[in-house]
């Protein structure tokens, strides 16, 4: 049986209206996991936001108007969890858990906005302790992979130290964007700014390896 996942910066969900209209049009879609960044939940906040979703929500905190990611399962789907990583400042997520008897890793993360290699190295260390197979990445990682297909406007640049950690452990580990291989000419993107000077990115993306 296959499930679907999402991934998503919502830019704050605190606002009770908010974070309930989200809800809503995340049950009614067709996905069976949601991976949410820049959340800005709290312990103060979990008892609600479960109650709110219904079901199990997975967290990593950060501030009350900064970071936090989480990733939502909703009831549809059996599952088990085997291991919880997580960073101390909302940065990234990282579950050990078996769906449809297939043991998976499920990470979202949340990336800094400049150069941070170590970061990225951090990250990629935690992912790498657990020994399964099947991963799949997700998040805004807040660079972007190739700048003449997924940058429009402003200078052909990005966080190139980023960018080529993250590139050389998805060759070295046969991770695939999987939305750029199914849509290899296409211009999409996930971030937009339009003053000063009008600029569109695509930042978010999820990297699988099935």
């Amino acid at each position: 049986k296959n499930f679907g996942i999402i991934s998503f910066n919502v830019r704050g969900i605190r606002d009770t209206q908010k974070r309930r209209e989200m809800f809503r049009w995340f049950q009614k879609k067709k996905y069976s996991i949601c991976m949410l960044q820049e959340v800005h939940c709290t312990e103060s906040v979990e008892k609600q936001w479960y109650a709110e979703w219904g079901f199990h929500i997975y967290f990593c905190h950060g501030q009350t108007d900064a970071r936090g990611v989480c990733i939502l399962f909703k009831n549809d789907f059996d599952y088990q969890i085997h291991n919880i990583i997580k960073d101390n400042s909302g940065r990234y997520l990282i579950l050990d858990v078996t769906i449809h008897q297939q043991r998976i890793t499920l990470a979202n993360m949340y990336g800094f906005n400049e150069d941070k290699p170590a970061f990225y190295e951090e990250f990629i260390e935690q992912v790498e302790t657990l020994p399964n197979d099947h991963r799949i990445i997700g998040g805004d990682f807040n660079f972007v992979l190739d700048v003449s297909k997924d940058k429009f406007g402003g200078n052909p640049v990005t966080h190139f130290k980023n960018q080529k950690i993250i590139t050389d452990w998805m060759e070295d580990t046969d991770l695939l964007d999987i939305w750029r291989q199914q849509n290899p000419g296409k211009f999409r993107y996930t971030w937009r700014r339009k003053n000063p000077t009008f600029i569109q990115s695509r930042l978010d993306r999820k990297s699988t390896r099935l």
